[in-house]
């Protein structure tokens, strides 16, 4: 029992070094790539150069790689998803969301998973991605809008009270980046799931992450991951989209929409030839 736990021990201070040597390596490029932005100017007015900002900041930080591409993938469709519904709540009431900045939707879609780029331990990503963004020096009011999976765990999924509270608490950019971070998934072919596949998904997603990660738990936080913690926020999932359609945000709609845009683009692949690879000559390989 001894020599179980002294392995544990070792294997999570092996991780800790080498997740703090990856984030002082993330904070060195991050760095200078919002020091000219207002992400890290407090009450400062977040824009399209804020938007750039956090694309490079993801792609200096971790380029994308086999092992990454899909969550790659996942961040920007969240983006895309978040910034759609931002727009429908703004055609549809104007009067009562008038303050969302479509912009800062975008960015929030972007930076919600940032931790799982170094770890996919159930919620230490999401301590993982606090400490970067402060570590870059993100604005608080900023980070405060990505919502977190702490609000799911120890909750009765038969108390619809609790579920009621939840949503209650939520900002409407909470709101949105949850509907957005559920709504952009991608199918293995590059669709797009539908809230109801994506639901199916989320039923079975403790054997789902216990098939990405292992099961081996060296983190207690990676023990919350309950059966009532799936049930319950599945249940405050429904209700969030039972609240955007009321409002007169279908996201099914906004899935349709991205797929007609993506579909009636020129762009139907980009060939990447790594280390000549693919062909030697480089002007044959631009042209291709």
């Amino acid at each position: 029992m001894i020599n179980i736990r002294d392995d544990i021990k070792g294997q999570i201070t092996a991780d800790r070094i080498e997740t703090r040597q990856k984030i002082a390596k993330a904070v060195a490029l991050g760095l200078p790539l919002l020091a000219d932005t207002n992400l890290v100017r407090e009450g400062a007015p977040i824009g399209p150069h804020e938007v750039t900002a956090a694309w490079e900041l993801i792609q200096a930080i971790a380029p994308v790689d086999s092992d990454n591409s899909k969550l790659h993938a996942h961040l920007y469709l969240t983006a895309k998803v978040a910034r759609k519904i931002g727009e429908q709540l703004l055609q549809e009431q104007p009067w009562l969301y008038s303050h969302l900045n479509l912009e800062e939707l975008e960015i929030l879609g972007l930076l919600h998973d940032l931790g799982r780029f170094f770890t996919h331990a159930w919620l230490r990503n999401e301590l993982i991605k606090r400490h970067l963004l402060k570590k870059l020096g993100v604005r608080e009011d900023i980070i405060r809008k990505i919502p977190t999976v702490k609000v799911y765990t120890k909750k009765d999924p038969n108390s619809q009270e609790q579920i009621a509270q939840v949503l209650k608490d939520l900002s409407i950019e909470e709101k949105i980046i949850e509907m957005a971070d559920l709504c952009g998934k991608r199918k293995a072919d590059g669709g797009i799931l539908t809230f109801d596949e994506v639901i199916h998904y989320h039923e079975t997603s403790r054997k789902n992450y216990q098939a990405m990660t292992g099961l081996q738990r060296l983190y207690p936080s990676q023990r919350l991951l309950t059966l009532d913690v799936i049930d319950f926020s599945g249940k405050v999932y429904q209700k969030l989209y039972t609240f955007f359609d009321d409002l007169g945000v279908n996201l099914e709609r906004i899935r349709r929409n991205i797929i007609q845009e993506e579909t009636s683009s020129s762009l139907r692949a980009i060939l990447l030839d790594v280390e000549n690879i693919l062909g030697k000559d480089t002007n044959l390989a631009i042209q291709a």
